[in-house]
């Protein structure tokens, strides 16, 4: 089961986001449905049942987290087009505290500088042009979620199969 822990903005948020998205690039190729949007906090690749069950117990680190997203950016390897959340102390603190407990149990090295966004388009071969339109949204989150990553003949889907909401 392939897998990663996340935050998912409300569907008014992702609603809007794909408005703004359409409106900002009409013409922009390989868009991501809205359904996908996320925040990525830790991807772990593959894990087993007894692994699963081992996140399944991990202490909820949930915290009440205000975000903004107000510029868009470009991963050039993966061609990943993104809206970049701005940085935020919770955040990042929430990302780090989540890597210690991963690493912890040994289910997560960290490789990457952790830089929050929430992905648009898959396979963009160049960077997304300025928007037409600026983006401006808030993200009101309250807990994070371990996702199910199901491959599908001509897409990918996420299964949120556990959460972790603020105690």
């Amino acid at each position: 089961m392939r897998t990663f822990i996340g935050l998912e903005p409300d569907a008014d948020t992702k609603l809007a986001i794909a408005n703004w998205r359409e409106l900002a690039f009409p013409s922009l190729q390989g868009a991501i449905p809205m359904e996908n949007f996320h925040i990525t906090l830790a991807f772990l690749g593959d894990i087993t049942p007894a692994q699963q069950e081992i996140l399944f117990a991990l202490k909820s680190l949930a915290q009440p987290l205000h975000l903004y997203a107000e510029e868009v950016g470009y991963f050039a390897k993966p061609g990943i087009g993104f809206l970049t959340i701005k940085q935020d102390e919770k955040l990042l603190l929430l990302q780090q505290k989540l890597s210690q407990q991963l690493q912890h149990i040994g289910r997560f090295k960290r490789s990457q500088k952790f830089i929050p966004h929430i992905s648009l388009s898959r396979q963009t071969l160049t960077p997304l042009p300025s928007p037409l339109l600026a983006p401006r949204f808030e993200l009101q989150l309250n807990g994070y979620h371990l996702y199910e990553s199901l491959r599908h003949k001509n897409r990918v889907s996420y299964r949120i199969i556990h959460s972790w909401n603020r105690i």
